[in-house]
C-alpha cells in the first residue's frame, strides 16, 4: 500500500512533499503509515515517554511499514504533539531526519538535541547526579 497524501503527517515517515497541491512520489512506495486517536478502554503504555495511559484516555495510535518492517505503536497527546513539533522544526531547518525517520522511543532525544525541550533523564544515576551538583 502507498503512501496517501491524505494521511495525516506520519512519525516514522516525513511529512508529504507537495508543489502545487499535487503529491510527489516518494523514493520508498512501499512504506506507509496509518495513525488513529483512539479511546483507551484498558491501560495502555505510550511507547515514547512510557507514562500509563488511562481507560478513556485518549491517545494516538500508529501502524505501517518501514524499511520493509511493519510496526504499531501507541503515544499519549502530549508526546504526540512534541512529535509534530520535531517534524515542523525539522523541516524548517533542512530536513536531516528525512531518510532515517524518527523513532518513537527517540522523540525526547530528538526535541532535546534540536533545543526544543530541557530534557532531564529519570534514570536514577541521572538523579543521584543532580542531587550531588544542587
Amino acid at each position: 500500500m502507498p503512501f496517501n497524501c491524505n494521511t495525516p503527517s506520519p512519525t516514522n515517515l516525513p511529512p508529504p512533499d507537495t508543489e502545487g497541491g499535487a503529491c510527489m512520489e516518494r523514493s520508498m512506495a512501499d512504506s506507509f503509515e496509518v495513525q488513529r486517536v483512539t479511546t483507551a478502554r484498558t491501560h495502555q503504555r505510550c511507547d515514547s515517554c512510557c507514562r500509563s495511559i488511562a481507560p478513556k484516555e485518549r491517545y494516538v495510535g500508529f501502524a505501517g511499514k518501514w524499511d520493509g518492517d511493519f510496526y504499531a505503536a501507541k503515544l499519549c497527546l502530549g508526546c504526540d504533539s512534541l512529535r509534530q513539533l520535531v517534524w515542523v522544526f525539522d523541516a524548517e531547518h533542512g530536513n536531516s531526519l528525512e531518510d532515517d525517520g524518527l523513532a518513537f522511543n527517540q522523540i525526547f532525544e530528538v526535541a532535546a538535541e534540536f533545543g526544543l525541550i530541557c530534557y532531564v533523564s529519570s534514570a536514577p544515576a541521572a538523579a543521584a547526579s543532580i542531587a550531588r551538583t544542587a
